[in-house]
C-alpha cells in the first residue's frame, strides 16, 4: 500500500511539517506554498489529506483558514 499524501503549507521543517508527521507518521508529505494550495492540493486529488494550523500560540487564530474550510 502506498503512502498518504499530506499536504502542509510551508517548507520541510516547518511547524505544519512537524504537525503532518506527528498526525501521519507514515505519510508522504507534499509541501505547498499557501494555505489555498494546501487546501487545493487535497480538493484536486495531489493529496489525501492536508494538515492546516486553526490557531498559532505565537500568534493566536489563523483568520484565513476559517474562510477557507467552508
Amino acid at each position: 500500500m502506498a503512502a498518504k499524501l499530506i499536504a502542509f503549507q510551508g517548507e520541510p521543517g516547518a511547524f505544519s511539517h512537524a504537525a503532518s508527521h506527528a498526525l501521519f507518521p507514515k505519510g508522504q508529505p507534499v509541501p505547498c506554498v499557501t494555505f489555498e494550495d494546501t487546501i487545493q492540493a487535497v480538493k484536486t486529488g495531489k493529496a489525501d489529506f492536508g494538515v492546516v494550523p486553526v490557531e498559532n500560540w505565537l500568534y493566536g487564530r489563523t483568520t484565513d483558514i476559517y474562510h477557507l474550510l467552508p
